[in-house]
This record gives structure tokens, C-alpha cells and sequence, in this order.
């Protein structure tokens, strides 16, 4: 039942965004709001496993579709593959140097933005970069 949710959800997504509701888009989303935050190779190898006929350039072509109708954004790391993620309220992004783990943080984008009069923003990107909890054990072991 819970899955059944997660469709009418979705869909509801995509028809806000006047998008017609596929099962590919589907699929991307379902993927994309389970795991969090997923690139196009990733993407590609977790719907391929269900549904081997899927190209790659229909997830990109689709992944276009979203990212310019707002319903998906970009979250670009250095040195790494472009991740995917919903649309959801600002915040920033913790990411493990060791795991490459990403994690959401929340935060108030208006303290970002308090003293910026430089023109008009269209969004904010906040990257932070650390080791996450779960690796600080193994640095530790390691420097020891």
C-alpha cells in the first residue's frame, strides 16, 4: 500500500508540472525520493535491473524534462558525477569525504542572504565537506 502512496504522490508531482505521467518518470522519481540522492549511471543500473529495455537517453531526457520544470534539482559535487534529488524547501548538503555519503541539512537560507544585494538569486547551493560519523571510527583507527 505504501508504494501505491508514493505513485499518487509522484504523479500529483508531475501533474502540477502540467508533465505527462510516465512510467519511466515514475520510475526516476520513486528511485530518486527512496535513495536520496542518485547520479544517471546509478540511476541507470538500479532500473535496468527491473526493466532492462530502459536507454540511458531516456533517463536523461527525462531527467532534463524535471530538472527544467523544477520538479528535480542538481546537486554538483567536485570531482564527482552530478547527483539528482526532489525539488524540496532549501537546505544544504553534508558530505562525507570518505563514504561520499550525502546528507540533507536544513537550514535558513535567509541568513545566507541577509546582507547579498548583488542582483537577483535564482538558488543557493550549500556544500559542506567532512567526515560523517559513521567513518570517524575508521580515521581514528587509522591515525593510531
Amino acid at each position: 500500500m505504501k508504494n501505491k502512496v508514493s505513485y499518487e504522490f509522484l504523479k500529483n508531482i508531475l501533474v502540477k508540472k502540467n508533465l505527462k505521467v510516465t512510467h519511466q518518470r515514475l520510475l526516476i522519481l520513486s528511485l530518486i525520493r527512496q535513495f536520496g540522492h542518485l547520479d544517471i549511471d546509478e540511476l541507470y543500473a538500479k532500473i535496468t535491473v527491473d526493466y532492462p529495455y530502459i536507454s540511458l537517453a531516456t533517463i536523461y531526457k527525462n531527467i532534463s524534462t524535471m530538472l527544467e520544470n523544477g520538479i528535480l534539482n542538481e546537486v554538483k559535487i567536485g570531482g564527482a558525477k552530478t547527483k539528482y534529488e526532489l525539488s524540496t524547501n532549501s537546505h544544504a548538503h553534508f558530505i562525507c569525504i570518505q563514504c561520499k555519503k550525502i546528507e540533507d541539512l536544513d537550514i535558513n537560507v535567509d541568513c545566507v542572504l541577509d546582507n547579498f544585494n548583488k542582483g537577483s538569486v535564482a538558488s543557493v547551493n550549500v556544500l559542506i565537506y567532512g567526515t560523517c560519523n559513521a567513518c570517524q571510527p575508521k580515521i581514528s583507527k587509522k591515525l593510531s
